[in-house]
Parts: structure tokens; C-alpha cells; sequence
């Protein structure tokens, strides 16, 4: 996985949204402030990660579908993980 975006390219969209509803920015595993296990970093890994921390949000505020966001590599697991469960999301971008 090479995955050099980075949630500050998108901070004003964060800002503006945060307004008026919660926002998550998660860390994909191996990134960010994330665990660097010594661990194969996969694809299913990081789809996997995906599936865990929607359903974390959902818990959290409703079973309602959520709006994701994704940049560089992350949006090949964000797209996976809706193909996988389409229920979950509202909107990709």
C-alpha cells in the first residue's frame, strides 16, 4: 500500500462539514497515529479496518448510511468496503 494523501488536503471540506454533523477521519492501519504492527498490510486489512471503524460510526449514531470520503489509494478499500456492504454508505467521494 502506497498511500501519500493526507487528511489535510481536505481539511476545509472537515471544517465546514463538522459544523453541522460529526466528521471521523480515521487512520488506515500503518498510517497516521494507527499501530505499525509487523503485519501484512493488505488490501483486505485495510478494507477490513474500514468495515470496523463504519460500523464503530453507525453504533455510535445510528444505523443510518453514512457519506465517505477518500483520497489516493484509500478510495480502492472505501470502494471495496461499499461494493461489500452498500447498505453502510449514503455517498462516496
Amino acid at each position: 500500500v502506497n498511500a501519500a494523501a493526507s487528511v489535510a488536503e481536505v481539511q476545509p471540506l472537515i471544517d465546514a462539514f463538522a459544523a453541522r454533523r460529526s466528521v471521523y477521519a480515521p487512520d488506515l492501519p500503518g498510517f497516521g497515529a494507527s499501530d505499525r504492527s509487523d503485519r501484512a498490510y493488505t488490501p483486505r486489512l485495510m478494507t477490513d479496518a474500514l468495515h470496523d471503524t463504519i460500523a464503530e460510526i453507525r453504533r455510535r449514531h445510528g444505523e443510518t448510511p453514512i457519506d465517505a470520503l477518500a483520497l489516493s489509494t484509500g478510495c480502492e478499500f472505501l470502494a471495496r468496503a461499499a461494493a461489500e456492504d452498500p447498505r453502510a454508505f449514503r455517498s462516496l467521494a
